[in-house]
């Protein structure tokens, strides 16, 4: 896993996947739940590294 201040300020679908640990079929089905924050340019799903690691903080509190 590539450390946390390695990523970029914004992150693909393969970079979410690999910080989550999951697979990338993962973050799109988290994406249609409506659980992952994210952005879109183009047809391409962009993703803010400060919201994603809030969202895991936030899952973690649970």
């Amino acid at each position: 896993m590539i450390p946390i201040k390695q990523f970029p300020p914004v992150l693909t679908v393969k970079e979410v996947a690999e910080l989550l640990r999951v697979s990338r079929s993962t973050v799109y089905e988290l994406i249609k739940q409506g659980e992952l924050p994210y952005f879109q340019i183009g047809n391409k799903k962009r993703f803010q590294t400060e919201q994603i690691l809030q969202w895991v903080a936030r899952r973690e509190e649970r």
